[in-house]
């Protein structure tokens, strides 16, 4: 087998990894929890901060892997995060 073929087969199955944990209700909850505290959806720049905006772009570009990975389109993303409930949050 290539090592491209290799390495697609790797990835193929990470890809369904995710999508089985971030498919359930819970991994929605929780990737809702992750977009939101990323604040994937809000302006990330910092006036006269270069380490504050680099942070948040760092927080938004790994809760932006984890959704594609995930297999959400942002369409979805954004209406999950949306969400305000607290549904869950006894634990």
């Amino acid at each position: 087998m290539s090592w491209m073929r290799e390495r697609l087969r790797r990835l193929t199955g990470k890809y369904k990894k995710y999508e089985t944990v971030f498919g359930s209700e819970e991994g929605k909850y929780v990737l809702a929890d992750i977009i939101r505290e990323a604040g994937l959806y809000l302006p990330s720049y910092e006036t006269g901060s270069f380490d504050h905006t680099a942070y948040n772009e760092g927080s938004r570009r790994l809760a932006m892997y984890i959704n594609n990975m995930a297999g959400m389109t942002p369409e979805e993303a954004k209406r999950i995060a949306g969400t305000d409930s607290d549904e869950g949050d006894e634990d």
